[in-house]
């Protein structure tokens, strides 16, 4: 694991597009990586095999909460921990910020981290979701 880098940006974008192959195009590739890297927080980790980006989380914090976004790990590197240890790095980074709850959304159609989650710790909290799309 290690901070994310300019150079990674294309590297990135192609993991999360194969991890999200349905997400809205405002989510995924260079430019929605690109905007994270430019507000330079540091909370943007990649999981490495070798030279390769091979997995990626994003994550935030606005200094009362935290929250992952987009973690992902190509398929022929699951099942090796990265998943595990992209969000441990990220909540390990939050933790010393100063944060004290994380939060992150799980799509109805990704199930199956559902037990990744709760297996670090992670609980349902019952709310409504709500969003406002600000993009053309």
């Amino acid at each position: 694991m290690r901070p994310a880098f300019a150079s990674d940006t294309d590297a990135i974008a192609a993991v999360w597009v194969e991890c999200f192959p349905d997400d809205a195009a405002y989510n995924v590739g260079t430019e929605a990586v690109e905007r994270k890297l430019a507000i330079a927080d540091g909370l943007l980790w990649v999981a490495m095999d070798g030279a390769d980006v091979v997995g990626a989380l994003a994550a935030g914090y606005d200094g009362w909460r935290g929250w992952l976004y987009h973690l992902g790990v190509v398929e022929s590197h699951r099942g090796r921990g990265l998943a595990r240890s992209l969000v441990e790095a990220a909540v390990g980074e939050l933790k010393a910020r100063g944060c004290v709850k994380v939060n992150l959304q799980v799509r109805e159609s990704r199930p199956e981290l559902i037990g990744l989650y709760e297996a670090l710790g992670f609980a349902e909290y019952r709310a409504r979701s709500m969003g406002r799309l600000l993009a053309d």
